[in-house]
């Protein structure tokens, strides 16, 4: 991009004004647990997303768009991404993989 000083009207490269580059990836630690609990929705609808998304910052996509209020859950993963507690999950009963639910909407056992 050029700009134009303002002393002696010659163009010159803005470099403060060239796209930077993405933020590196922050590092996301997981660990593993064991708890088991319940979905709480609130009345609002609520998403599990993916790995790649929570952990790895990719695209933002999810594993089910809604899940039931009430339902038996076990959390085997924890991790701190995005500035949310995230519990990875399946579902207690069946096995059902759920992904990764923002601690909001978890009340463990």
């Amino acid at each position: 991009m050029d700009c134009i000083d303002d002393v002696t009207g010659e163009p010159f490269t803005c470099l403060e004004y060239l796209p930077q580059a993405p933020p590196a990836q922050q590092n996301v630690t997981v660990d593993q647990c064991w708890q088991q609990g319940e979905i709480i929705t609130y009345g609002k609808k609520v998403a599990s997303f993916t790995s790649d998304y929570v952990v790895y910052h990719g695209e933002s996509a999810h594993v089910r768009d809604s899940l039931g209020n009430g339902w038996h859950i076990v959390a085997v993963n924890h991790c701190y991404s995005y500035g949310i507690h995230w519990y990875e999950l399946y579902d207690a009963d069946d096995g059902d993989y759920y992904g990764w639910v923002d601690l909001e909407y978890i009340d463990f056992w």
